[in-house]
């Protein structure tokens, strides 16, 4: 199953796509949770590709943000397609006036989702942690969170710059410490060699 920026558990071994999986930075109170792909006929409709488990979720989420927090997006639900879901943003009321809006990322507040339930973790709040080895040796942060398809995974870059990958799994990252800014990993499992990061990974 191909997930984004999910919810992992654990104890359940399974994923839940909660939150999407941006590019571009986060900021620290904000979480992406779709993006407007395209306009949808002539009258200001645009389709909303969502990265909430179920698409209509979405609007569970409201008020939505630009990625800067300068633009509030209002929108009404028109149906939910196989792309995303079909609606009308307020004040967009012509079809170019929404073409300008192709690939604006929505953001939501942090708060407005559920705390994590024991052992679960928004990848939001896993990026940025300290990486320290079972041995207690820091070796760098944690880059990105990435699901391949085959299973989840981290990218961690050290201080001078280098890549690596681990998988995101008990055996492989046995404590998490989310309020104390760090996770612990298993050496053994480190996927990849070394490499700095302009080289590809």
């Amino acid at each position: 199953m191909k997930l984004k920026n999910q919810l992992y558990n654990r104890k359940e071994a399974h994923l839940r796509a909660l939150l999407g999986k941006s590019d571009m930075p986060l900021k620290n109170s904000l979480i992406c949770v779709g993006v407007i792909s395209s306009v949808h006929g002539v009258h200001g409709d645009v389709i909303i590709k969502s990265f909430t488990q179920n698409p209509s979720d979405l609007l569970d989420y409201a008020p939505l943000y630009d990625r800067n927090k300068k633009r509030v997006f209002s929108f009404k639900l028109k149906r939910v397609i196989e792309k995303g879901i079909v609606a009308h943003l307020e004040g967009v009321n012509d079809r170019d006036a929404a073409a300008l809006l192709r690939q604006t990322e929505l953001y939501a507040e942090r708060e407005a989702f559920d705390d994590e339930k024991e052992d679960e973790f928004y990848f939001v709040d896993l990026e940025g942690l300290t990486i320290r080895t079972i041995e207690g040796e820091d070796i760098g942060t944690v880059k990105s969170m990435q699901d391949s398809g085959a299973g989840t995974y981290f990218e961690g870059i050290t201080p001078d710059r280098k890549i690596f990958t681990a998988p995101f799994s008990k055996e492989a990252v046995p404590e998490i410490f989310v309020k104390k800014g760090y996770l612990v990993v298993n050496p053994d499992f480190i996927l990849t060699a070394w490499k700095n990061e302009k080289e590809d990974v």
